[in-house]
């Protein structure tokens, strides 16, 4: 009996706690189950195999009749379907595996194609009927299939019974690291973006009155501090006192009715004032269906506007709504670093419409770096702080210098 390497590979090694348990049955009541074998072949139950000729234990065979390798190797994916130790993505990738190699095989006269088959069916119908999922389902796996095929590492990921999503998401994860460091090496500017480990009080001293130019900034919600009346109050005023004459601030608030009552009570300086509340709404992020009341995909934005602050630097009118669609990071929409991250295209836009080259701006809750990356990309000066070096940390390999402990 012949043993062949390719077709052995398309079948998912058993784990050591496995083969010790099938060998244990074996040795205790025989080999029940005959192997599957093709033109001399072996095509099924190598491990059965491998065990009885170590032990001297007899073994039946049953012969199948295929046209050729590549009706082979689908009989080997299908037979391996409905085996209970099949992990969920082996059961993706076999399913992936006999759609692609069932239309290879189309006008061949094999078990496939038998008159017991509706041919007129369409293929991935055919496959999601005869296994219990749905065509559009078998497409998926074969998208997969062709994936786990071209990537090595996926591939060792299957046969070693680890998630293939798991590995992915590291290998996005490196992708995003040497792509940050990239950018950092890369990085030009004169004026690269500086964050402070420090409080927001403490970050405060270090700007005049009436000085800034921009205060752009994303402050923790009402869902993460005790008091939001109380933390708004605290903050915003002395805040808005640095922004210039000339200047402006945007203050990304949450949507609930508790915390935009907080911030719209506050009473502004006199040089400065609430000109309208923006929104900025998206549609790419999922979660539970609150039962009671619709489901949040917007945020409130402070527009503040210094009384003798010039027009809007907005050419493109698109840019210039009240509502601000972008799509929140998600991965597939910039590398998310932050549960409440903003992308950074909107920070580009509002630094674009409100400041020159040159300009500073601010953020005295920085997080991981997006304001401030901004406003250095676009060759504005961004100074921020946190008081979370967790945070900054991820602000530096993003490319920000960080100040502090």
């Amino acid at each position: 009996m012949r043993i062949d390497e390719e077709f052995k590979s398309l079948i998912p090694p058993l784990s050591d706690e496995e083969k010790n348990q099938l060998e244990q049955n074996i040795k205790e009541n025989g080999c029940r189950d005959p192997l599957v074998v093709w033109q001399g072949t072996l095509i099924d139950g190598h491990n059965r195999h491998e065990i009885c000729s170590r032990h001297g234990i007899e073994f039946k065979t049953v012969d199948v009749e295929l046209p050729d390798r590549e009706a082979v190797k689908l009989w080997i994916y299908k037979n391996q379907i409905g085996r209970r130790n099949i992990t969920p993505d082996w059961f993706r990738y076999c399913i992936g595996k006999v759609y692609e190699d069932t239309d290879k095989q189309q006008g061949k006269r094999n078990d496939l194609t038998s008159d017991q088959i509706d041919t007129k069916l369409p293929t991935a119908k055919r496959i999601a009927d005869e296994h219990g999922v749905s065509p559009a389902t078998v497409k998926r796996a074969a998208k997969f299939a062709r994936e786990v095929d071209e990537t090595p590492e996926l591939k060792k990921a299957l046969f070693e019974r680890v998630p293939v999503s798991k590995v992915k998401k590291q290998k996005q994860i490196e992708k995003a690291k040497q792509t940050i460091a990239k950018q950092t090496v890369e990085k030009t500017t004169v004026n690269p973006p500086t964050a402070y480990i420090e409080t927001a009080s403490a970050f405060l001293k270090r700007f005049e009155s009436k000085s800034v130019p921009l205060l752009l900034t994303d402050p923790p919600y009402s869902t993460d501090i005790e008091n939001v009346e109380e933390f708004a109050q605290a903050w915003l005023p002395a805040y808005l006192d640095l922004v210039a004459d000339t200047g402006r601030a945007y203050v990304f608030i949450g949507a609930y009715p508790e915390e935009i009552k907080a911030y719209i009570n506050i009473k502004s300086p006199d040089h400065i004032r609430l000109s309208q509340i923006l929104v900025w709404t998206y549609r790419n992020t999922l979660g539970q269906n609150p039962a009671d009341r619709y489901k949040l995909n917007w945020q409130s934005i402070l527009y503040f506007k210094g009384v003798n602050a010039p027009d809007l630097d907005c050419p493109s009118t698109t840019e210039q709504w009240a509502v601000q669609d972008i799509s929140a990071p998600d991965g597939r929409q910039g590398n998310r670093y932050h549960k409440w991250q903003k992308p950074i295209e909107i920070c580009e836009r509002f630094i674009r419409h409100s400041t020159k080259p040159g300009d500073v701006v601010i953020d005295p809750f920085v997080c991981t770096g997006t304001t401030i990356l901004a406003a250095s990309k676009l060759g504005r000066v961004g100074i921020g702080c946190d008081k979370s070096a967790e945070y900054l940390e991820i602000a530096k390999e993003r490319g920000c210098t960080i100040i502090g402990q």
